[in-house]
């Protein structure tokens, strides 16, 4: 026993418990994440590829509907979804102290690059949907779990505009 009542193991068994729990804490098991605050700050979001594909569906949907007025009516609501997609996928890439930003798109010229042809408009946006919802699939079965349900209700969406392109 020590001169304050407490036996050595005791003391040993407090010290080796606050070391784990120190060890714990600094390699992320409890939230902390280990590291710098810096480290953590320039380490990009695994959703950014997921954001800038999706930023890049917005383009391309303001840009045919410019170019080919006829198509508004169908791909408005998909344009809506697509804009969802960019607040909730801000939203999960903030820190928790952060306001999520909205979508950061440069306003294409009317119809640049758009076919003349509506169907071929059309075939178009269908095609760039597939591959988005490609990638949204490979994104959701490589990412973290936390992310994964974000990333797998994006690919769901995306396959059911694949429906409403035809």
């Amino acid at each position: 026993m020590t001169r304050n009542g407490r036996t050595r193991r005791a003391v040993l068994g407090t010290v080796v418990g606050g070391a784990t729990l120190a060890a714990a804490a600094g390699c992320g098991w409890l939230g902390g994440g280990g590291g710098s605050d810096a480290g953590a700050r320039s380490k990009p979001s695994p959703l950014a590829p997921a954001l800038a594909a999706t930023l890049t569906l917005i383009d391309l949907y303001t840009a045919t509907m410019a170019g080919q007025p006829s198509l508004t009516g169908k791909l408005d609501p998909l344009l809506a979804d697509h804009r969802a997609h960019v607040t909730a996928l801000n939203a999960a890439m903030a820190p928790a102290s952060a306001a999520p930003t909205g979508p950061a798109t440069g306003s294409p010229s009317a119809g640049a690059g758009v076919p003349p042809d509506p169907a071929e408009a059309l075939a178009a946006v269908r095609a760039a949907e597939q591959a988005a919802r490609d990638s949204a699939v490979r994104d959701c079965l490589a990412a973290q779990p936390r992310y994964a349900s974000l990333l797998g209700s994006i690919a769901a969406c995306r396959s059911c505009h694949l429906e409403v392109l035809v």
